[in-house]
């Protein structure tokens, strides 16, 4: 009803996922593409526009046993994280040529501050002949079960989370991310070495 409004490509973005979601499936296609061809929409609302689409191709949610290798990624996808979420996801997509005829398939999947959905999310996903391996959670209460669930499943994961001890679940689990413990000691370890300090004050 308001076409020049700023908001008409997030609109657009919505009602499309909306309608993917309740099965209207040529309806929600021309929403999210009117989204993710827009050059003056916002890169990240494109790049999960062209995410959906891929989704609804031949009208229907793409089948599990067919297509391209696939990667899970496991972001907050909505709340207080969202943002983290995006960001990390437009690094991810770019990597896997997600806007170009690109051999890998990112299926991504809402992962917040619920373990459980960590887990249901890594179970859903490990079932999926395609995928390959699986990037995520950000969060340290998701990202724990979702490790523990993938070496379960002998999924590799990557970790994108801080939490100490995550690759201890076992062999599948990796991680991308800084832990407090390494922080403290590449800090320490240059004050001293570097700087000469030998006197510290812990505030804790």
């Amino acid at each position: 009803d308001f076409p020049s409004s700023a908001f008409k490509f997030e609109a657009a973005y919505e009602l499309g996922a909306v309608l993917k979601k309740i099965g209207r499936i040529t309806e929600a296609r021309e929403f999210l593409e009117s989204a993710a061809g827009a050059a003056d929409a916002p890169f990240t609302l494109r790049a999960r526009a062209r995410l959906l689409l891929k989704e609804t191709e031949d009208n229907a949610v793409v089948s599990v046993e067919k297509g391209p290798p696939a990667i899970g990624v496991l972001l907050p996808r909505k709340g207080n994280y969202k943002k983290y979420g995006d960001e990390a996801l437009s690094g991810i997509m770019l990597a896997a040529d997600a806007f170009g005829n690109g051999a890998v398939e990112l299926l991504v999947r809402d992962v917040g501050t619920e373990s459980t959905g960590a887990k249901s999310a890594v179970e859903e996903l490990s079932n999926n002949p395609r995928v390959a391996g699986l990037l995520g959670p950000l969060l340290n209460v998701s990202a724990a079960e979702a490790a523990k669930t993938a070496q379960e499943k002998r999924l590799p994961i990557i970790a994108l989370a801080q939490k100490e001890g995550l690759t201890e679940a076992g062999d599948y689990v990796f991680r991308n991310f800084l832990t407090p413990s390494a922080q403290a000691h590449a800090i320490a370890d240059y004050a001293v070495k570097t700087l000469g300090i030998k006197n510290f004050a812990v505030l804790y």
